[in-house]
């Protein structure tokens, strides 16, 4: 079964769902009772701490298809919930406008003791305001089915409602405004839950600024099979995680679960292998072995001691010496990953170092921070050798050599990747992306928790983990899984704690949370 479904523009998405749907009412209106109730149970699970046990006050919008059904349908469910949610109803276009599918559930929610309805003709003549302050709202105006231009009434009311004082800005689907064509009058969002479909105005970068935050609300629209090589991009599911949750087989044991290796730190940047290898022994990984500087190495072993240290001779410089490769020849048939670069430094001799490291293992091996150059770059693409790579934009351009501008072009990813033998690129951001030179799969996993120092070192170790686990028959996958499980993490940690006073390594203990 496929870990990853395809991204569609809006234009293919509408097709997509009258093809899906062959004019059935009761199968779209099934559909939108699925993704209303998947978008509170994904609400309820992103927000958790700020939504439980407090007054919530909700400002909803709706206008008149099926988007404006999936967020009266949220709404109803959290009501159950959210014993302190209070909801401002506004009906955009009016209740005359609606769809027959969505004025049951608006029938339901006016009847809500809870809800108080803005009364949109005065809105619109001046004889009455939105208030300025709520902790939520939620954006159900506009779906795929949106053609610009807004009018001059909309374009005010998007200004007015975009500066007024919420803490938490929702969009279904789409933020409203937002199509394939233009992004010129858009109601920006925090979040954006992509009902059934991921659509391709969220993933350009142009539009970050507007959609927030992308989650994918799998509703079971690619249930049925479907050629994934026909998309150029596609989206992970909550399916990548399938694999870990799974109960192991009793006839098991260390060596069942493949054998790391990391290579890097130094005097300088010690802290950097130290989290790689306390994200790669909570990967799954069976065995562990780490080469490090000698001067850290025992106190390190006491922090880890689950791993198998191997003290590193330094150079005068503090990174690792060029000499003793030989204590690595008796791991050459036991090790499935090997994961270069956590703390390593750039000087020549460690550099040295690592090339011949790469020389001596024939499996896949993983390349963060220091480890990824330009020269190595030059060199991998005349070696036949699983590689990853996970750089963050400035690493990524420096092994490129791509100015900005070529840089968010997200073809460009997979062009990059493409003259490798067998490469993935993992490229860090807001939106993580992965390009084998095929495709490119996006990430809708993770936030601004990651956007700190000795992020990147713990996905590496995780990715280097999961490789050395599934080896070369599901490369891709396993580097996927390592993506979205360290993303996953960072949002389980949200939702639990505020995201500006803690540390990188509180990630680790969301690790198995889903």
């Amino acid at each position: 079964m496929s870990w990853h479904h395809p991204i569609l523009s809006c234009t293919d998405s509408k097709r997509f769902e009258d093809q899906l749907f062959d004019g059935d009412s009761a199968k779209a209106a099934l559909a939108m009772e699925k993704a209303g109730t998947a978008l509170a149970e994904q609400l309820l699970m992103d927000l958790g701490v700020r939504l439980q046990g407090k007054s919530i006050r909700c400002l909803l919008l709706v206008g008149k298809g099926h988007n404006s059904g999936d967020a009266l349908i949220a709404v109803s469910t959290l009501f159950e919930c959210l014993p302190g949610l209070t909801v401002e109803l506004l009906p955009v276009f009016g209740v005359e406008h609606m769809s027959a599918a969505v004025q049951p559930w608006w029938n339901i929610i006016c009847q809500h003791d809870r809800v108080e309805l803005i009364d949109q003709k005065a809105l619109f003549s001046g004889d009455c305001e939105i208030e300025s302050n709520y902790d939520l709202s939620i954006d159900g105006i506009f779906g795929m089915q949106f053609r610009s231009p807004l009018s001059d009434q909309l374009v005010s009311l998007f200004r007015k409602i975009d500066q007024l004082n919420i803490d938490i800005r929702v969009a279904v689907d789409l933020p409203s405004g937002l199509n394939d064509s233009t992004n010129d009058a858009v109601l920006r969002a925090d979040f954006t839950y992509a009902t059934g479909i991921v659509k391709t105005p969220l993933i350009k970068p142009e539009n970050l600024g507007l959609v927030g935050r992308v989650r994918y609300l799998d509703i079971g629209f690619f249930e049925k099979e479907y050629s994934p090589e026909d998309f150029d991009f596609r989206v992970v599911h909550h399916g990548i995680f399938d694999a870990d949750k799974r109960i192991r087989p009793i006839a098991c044991d260390k060596r069942s679960y493949g054998h790391l290796l990391i290579v890097g730190g130094s005097t300088t940047m010690p802290g950097a292998l130290l989290m790689a290898v306390k994200a790669a022994i909570r990967s799954g990984v069976g065995l562990l072995t780490v080469v490090c500087p000698l001067s850290v190495s025992a106190q390190f072993a006491a922090v880890v001691p689950e791993a198998m240290w191997i003290p590193w001779e330094e150079n005068l410089e503090g990174g690792l010496a060029l000499e003793g490769l030989n204590l690595l020849q008796q791991f050459q048939k036991r090790i499935t990953a090997v994961l270069l670069g956590p703390g390593c430094g750039q000087q020549a001799e460690t550099q040295a170092l690592l090339d011949e490291i790469i020389e001596l293992f024939d499996v896949p091996v993983i390349l963060d921070a220091d480890a990824l150059t330009f020269q190595r770059m030059e060199r991998l693409k005349t070696i036949n050798r699983p590689i990853v790579m996970t750089p963050h934009e400035g690493e990524f351009r420096r092994i490129s050599g791509m100015g900005r501008e070529d840089f968010l072009k997200i073809e460009n990813l997979r062009r990059f990747a493409g003259v490798f033998s067998e490469a993935i690129v993992v490229l860090k951001g807001p939106l993580t992306k992965m390009s084998n030179g095929e495709s490119v799969v996006l990430s809708p996993f993770g936030n601004p928790i990651l956007a700190r120092g000795g992020s990147g070192d713990l996905l590496s170790g995780l990715i280097a983990g999961k490789v050395a686990v599934g080896g070369k028959k599901c490369f891709y996958e396993s580097v996927a899984r390592g993506v979205a499980t360290h993303g996953n993490a960072a949002d389980r940690l949200f939702s639990e704690k505020e995201e500006t006073h803690i540390q990188t390594t509180d990630i680790l203990n969301f690790l198995n949370l889903y």
